[in-house]
């Protein structure tokens, strides 16, 4: 009788007493990015870019020891989404992918333009006319993609080594390249070729960047990046990497163009 009193008071205390199951070490942490100058690549195995830096920064605000694993895009956008303490960067918010993941930032700031080579003779006034064009280079599932398909874009070239993206526009094997200004700047200096080579023919919308953290990542860990990144800005050292990566003035934000939105 006593040792079923006994037992039976050992599972009251079980049953009441707090599991926490939501704790995760800083080492069980997971970061994803993918070689994509200036944002975030590889130079001399050492990470590098923009959204390395602050994610870098976060890092040794959290603790988090592991350095962020290298992929293509395809393949560690959808190990975040399947993967539990999985974080991934530098990603759009987009509305398709709010629900699909936590998220932290804006990290930063970029604006999209499509590009054409200097000597096109493009003088479209619509989005009928980029239609229009043989072809649009643009990075493989990435926001764009997947927002100008639904706009019903039929002449999009899917890139996936996008360290080859600007040869391809400027051999004229596509007509034209769905880039950030960012992007187009970074990779226009890294093959000295003058900022006159391009022009842009259509502004899309400012997109922030963020750090994502799958669904299955507790939310307690996902408020400690957000936390951080907050005391990185209050501190000026997010300013100070901003600096470091963007220029002052987009160097075609006063060019006219096409708008399109891709929200």
């Amino acid at each position: 009788m006593v040792l079923l009193r006994s037992f039976i008071i050992l599972l009251l205390f079980l049953s009441i007493s707090p599991v926490k199951t939501s704790e995760v070490k800083a080492s069980e942490i997971q970061l994803l990015t993918e070689n994509y100058a200036p944002f975030n690549y590889l130079e001399q195995n050492n990470l590098k870019g923009i959204g390395a830096d602050i994610v870098g920064a976060l890092q040794k605000k959290v603790g988090t020891p592991s350095a962020p694993k290298i992929l293509p895009w395809k393949r560690a956008y959808r190990t975040a989404l399947s993967s539990p303490n999985t974080g991934i960067f530098s990603i759009t918010r987009t509305k398709e992918r709010e629900n699909l993941f936590h998220w932290v930032g804006p990290l930063y700031s970029v604006r999209d333009y499509i590009f054409i080579r200097k000597s096109s003779d493009f003088s479209g006034q619509d989005i009928s006319d980029l239609k229009a064009l043989h072809s649009i280079g643009l990075q493989a599932e990435g926001a764009v993609h997947k927002a100008l398909v639904k706009l019903s874009f039929n002449n999009l070239i899917p890139i996936h080594q996008v360290d080859k993206q600007l040869d391809l526009l400027i051999s004229g094997r596509i007509s034209a390249l769905q880039v950030s200004d960012l992007t187009m700047s970074f990779d226009l200096q890294k093959n000295n070729l003058s900022f006159t080579e391009v022009r842009p023919i259509a502004v899309l919308n400012q997109a922030d960047m963020y750090l994502a953290f799958s669904k299955d990542t507790p939310l307690e860990e996902v408020n400690k990046w957000q936390e951080a990144l907050n005391e990185l800005i209050k501190e000026g050292k997010h300013a100070a990497i901003l600096g470091k990566h963007l220029p002052s003035l987009s160097l075609w934000s006063l060019e006219t163009g096409i708008e399109v939105k891709v929200n």
